[in-house]
């Protein structure tokens, strides 16, 4: 291995056609431009995402059956979050109840079984 070393030139004229063709007034012209139809680019995407959400809402309730509940019905209280026993871990009930629907006034307005304390809830 004697007397071989790789040299590079000191400046080496290395360039894309991106670099080649570069003019700064046109440059500067096509920003303006751009920035000219900004606000035009963003109303169209609003108008995509828009018109994604409704396909993607119509296509999440097709399948929802709507369930709708009168006085005196049985119905279960589902247990979220701080709701639910902690004690249970895991395996807590993930249902309480059943309690009976007495009224609807804008919200359920429920009873349990055993006693007649109200709980309102949607």
């Amino acid at each position: 291995m004697y007397g071989v070393e790789a040299v590079t030139p000191a400046k080496v004229n290395l360039c894309s056609a991106k670099i080649a063709t570069f003019a700064l007034p046109q440059n500067e012209r096509l920003m303006v431009e751009h920035l000219d139809l900004l606000e035009e680019y963003r109303e169209a995407a609003t108008i995509r995402l828009a018109e994604y959400q409704q396909k993607l809402a119509r296509r999440y309730n097709r399948d929802v059956k709507m369930r709708g509940f009168g006085a005196g019905d049985l119905v279960l209280w589902k247990a979220m979050g701080n709701m639910r026993d902690t004690d249970a871990g895991k395996l807590a009930p993930t249902w309480e109840g059943p309690y009976r629907v007495t009224a609807i006034a804008g919200a359920f307005i429920l009873n349990t079984i055993n006693s007649s304390r109200g709980t309102a809830g949607q």
